[in-house]
């Protein structure tokens, strides 16, 4: 079962729901590409961050 992750565009503001495993999802609202993953460097750094 894939998960589901909340997803808001900067763009419009709008939050949805995306199962996609993509580095970028279109917005249903206004149709712009939105990224939703991180490269892995970036997320070891935003996990040192928050410690």
């Amino acid at each position: 079962m894939k998960k589901e992750r909340k997803v808001e565009c900067p763009h419009c503001g709008h939050e949805f729901h995306t199962r996609s495993k993509l580095v970028k999802v279109t917005c249903p609202s206004c149709g712009r590409k939105i990224p939703v993953k991180m490269k892995k460097e970036m997320q070891k750094l935003m996990k040192k961050k928050g410690k």
